[in-house]
Formats: structure tokens, sequence, C-alpha cells
């Protein structure tokens, strides 16, 4: 009967392989930890935002991939071996920046405008109104922050190998390539997100993210959207 067993050096060798794999594991779950909890900030962002409209967003793929951009863009910090507290500061200004929206849209049904951003002497007008609307749910974008960064005491700082890195870049190429050819099937970016202003004006935002508004905006002609405009829109 032949023998199946590793010479000594061979079982070291595998060994060795063994415990190496692991501690890139252990190493990356800090990333994959604030992966995630980018990725579900932005569908909480989506549901609590979709409470007052509707929920139709849900159903468009392009929805979960410009999630998971900037999920991956979001931890960009860590793979580039910055200290945890930059994350957390990454993870507290997301969380203020989202619910600044979701309170601005409890108000005026539109996500805070691009140039609104620069007009500081407006916040005082903007938290007299605005800041009633705040509701417990709102609670979970800073509470799941600060649960993040409880469990990330225990892990090791991550030092991404270089097939590490290939992979994150691949994850990112991929979703940035598949939302690419999404958009171009639709007529590019600003066609396909004016096309969502004329059928579901509300849902614009969830579908394509926050900053996909911005980007929009920033983008767009300052002309009125009208009837005209709306009709070459839906041709």
């Amino acid at each position: 009967m032949k023998n199946n067993r590793f010479s000594p050096q061979e079982t070291a060798r595998r060994k060795r392989a063994e415990e190496k794999t692991a501690q890139e594991m252990s190493r990356n779950r800090l990333i994959q930890l604030f992966c995630l909890l980018f990725f579900l900030k932005f569908l909480l962002f989506d549901l609590l935002w979709c409470l007052d409209t509707t929920f139709s967003s849900f159903s468009y793929p392009i929805a979960y991939l410009s999630k998971s951009i900037l999920a991956l863009l979001l931890t960009l910090p860590l793979v580039l071996r910055a200290p945890r507290w930059v994350e957390a500061v990454v993870a507290l200004a997301t969380d203020l920046f989202l619910v600044a929206n979701l309170l601005y849209f409890r108000t005026y049904y539109t996500a805070i405008p691009l140039e609104s951003y620069a007009l500081a002497g407006n916040l005082r007008d903007f938290t007299a109104s605005v800041t009633e609307s705040l509701r417990w749910p709102d609670l979970l974008f800073p509470l799941s922050t600060a649960a993040a960064l409880l469990a990330a005491r225990r892990m090791p700082q991550p030092r991404l190998p270089r097939r590490g890195l290939v992979r994150y870049a691949n994850a990112l190429l991929l979703s940035s390539l598949l939302t690419a050819a999404l958009l171009v099937g639709k007529g590019g970016f600003r066609r396909s997100y004016e096309a969502m202003l004329v059928h579901r004006q509300l849902s614009a935002t969830t579908t394509y993210s926050l900053f996909g508004t911005l980007l929009y905006e920033a983008l767009r002609e300052r002309v009125e959207f009208t009837p005209e405009l709306a009709g070459e829109v839906e041709r």
C-alpha cells in the first residue's frame, strides 16, 4: 500500500503556509468589517429615505453596485495602511452626511443641494427647521460606527499583501465596469439620472446614491427642467 504521508520538511512547509494564510485573513478582517459597515449604512439610508417615498430603488441593480463602489472607496485608508482612527473619522463623517440629508429630505423632499454645502450661513436656518425631523432609527448610524470600532479593537492593523491589493482593485474595477455598462445601456449617467427624475423623481437619490446626486448637480447645465426636456429624455 502506498504511503501518502508527507515528509517532515513538507509538513512544516505546509504548516507555515497555512499559518501565513490565516494571518493574512485575520489582518483583512478589519477592512472587511468597515466595508460591510459602509454598505449597510447606505442600505439603512435608503430604507429610511424610502419610508417617506417608495421602495422602487431597491429593484435596480445599479443601486447595489453604487453602494459597493462607495463602500470599497471609503475603506481605502485602511487598504493604504492609514491609522484606524482615520477610518473612524471617515465613518463618523459619513454618518453626519447621511443623517443631515435625511433630515433635510424629511422637510424639503430633496437631498441637500450641492451649492448649499458652501453656504455656512444657512446652517442656522437649517438647524431650526430640520432637526425636528430626527427619528430614533437615525441613531443607528453612529451606533453602528461605535459597534464597529469596539469590534475592531481586537483586530490587527491590516497589512494587505500584493495579492490582497489585487483582489481589492479587482473588486473595485468589476463593480465600476458593471455600473458603467448599465449606464451606457441607458444612454450615460446624466441621461439615465434624468430619466429617473421623470419617472421616479424621489427615487433618484437612493438609486444613484447621494454622491451620484451631487455628481449630477455638478455636471448638469443650469437649465430649467421643462416638459420639453422631459419629453426628450423619455424618447
